[in-house]
């Protein structure tokens, strides 16, 4: 059976892959692709790619994509970056951890390759039904994204380090999680202009600390 979060549908596919689907309704359907990075034992799960489209193919208006449940996702998706488990719940994580280390031939597909690699390829047997029934939430199991400080967006002085990348990384996800304007909210976060922000994201993207901005393609 596939899971459902918010009444979306949910299915997996190796690769870090998952797409969300709306039955009903606007039927639009949201393609994400996650990894997990890090050393043993710190690794954290990280949105990739993001790409979105309703039923002709085009993007989804704002109203749908308020409505995308990704910090749910992320909830749900959390566990696998669960540490000091007892045995039987760390082995389970660590064989749906395999899904989402990153292979050759799913890091970067069209829209029609997803849609092809979804009707066709071999799924990851109910991820999140399996997650949620194996590895309960535990302190140690905590979200994804978080919602950002002002001191965290606070710029060191002279160079823009990979650390102050990340959390401006971190906050740009997180808010787009919400559907709020990421440059906007960060830049009041941190107060400083809106084409400062777009200049630290332009950074991030540079260093690989976020993905390039390539519309119809994943990265």
């Amino acid at each position: 059976m596939t899971p459902d979060i918010d009444n979306w549908r949910v299915d997996t596919r190796p690769g870090g892959w998952l797409r969300l689907q709306q039955p009903d309704g606007e039927r639009a359907t949201v393609y994400l692709r996650y990894r997990l990075s890090g050393p043993p034992g710190e690794e954290r799960l990280t949105l990739q790619t993001i790409i979105v489209k309703d039923e002709d193919g085009e993007g989804l208006s704002g109203r749908v994509w308020r409505r995308v449940p990704l910090s749910k996702v992320e909830r749900a998706l959390a566990p696998l970056t669960a540490t000091n488990l007892p045995a039987p719940q760390a082995q389970a994580v660590a064989e749906m951890r395999e899904a989402f280390r990153p292979t050759e031939e799913t890091t970067s597909l069209t829209v029609e390759q997803l849609d092809e690699y979804f009707e066709e390829g071999s799924p990851v047997d109910d991820l999140i039904d399996r997650i949620r029934s194996e590895v309960p939430d535990t302190p140690s199991s905590p979200p994804v994204l978080a919602e950002p400080d002002a001191a965290s967006l606070r710029p060191p002085e002279g160079r823009l380090t990979d650390a102050f990348l990340r959390k401006v990384g971190d906050a740009y996800k997180y808010y787009a999680s919400i559907g709020n304007a990421p440059a906007r909210d960060i830049a009041e976060q941190a107060n400083v202009p809106v084409r400062t922000v777009h200049r630290w994201v332009l950074k991030a993207r540079e260093r690989g600390i976020l993905p390039p901005a390539r519309s119809g393609r994943a990265g």
